[in-house]
């Protein structure tokens, strides 16, 4: 799946945010003072392999700032059912 996300660094330092799910744990870094875009603003999204989450549930994802304390989250999980979300399906052409 595509995890769809604006992240922002309002600090003077650059900083790493650990996503993970699953199991798995991807890395973005981020600069000082910027804001890093997932899907959105014409950025392409985090993809999310190996997920068995139905469309309806929600997938527990975990964040983490640098050595931060972890924060879990519930993501929701959604198709192409609805137009407005098709676009961010992966494997779409939109």
């Amino acid at each position: 799946g595509n995890l769809l996300a604006a992240i922002v660094n309002d600090t003077d330092d650059e900083h790493t945010l650990n996503i993970a799910f699953n199991g798995k744990t991807k890395t973005i870094s981020v600069d000082a003072r910027s804001i890093v875009s997932l899907g959105t603003e014409g950025e392409r999204p985090l993809l999310l392999s190996g997920l068995d989450s139905k469309p309806g549930t929600d997938l527990p994802v975990t964040l983490q700032s640098g050595d931060g304390t972890p924060v879990e989250f519930a993501v929701p999980v959604v198709d192409g059912a609805l137009s407005y979300y098709a676009e961010f399906v992966p494997g779409s052409r939109n």
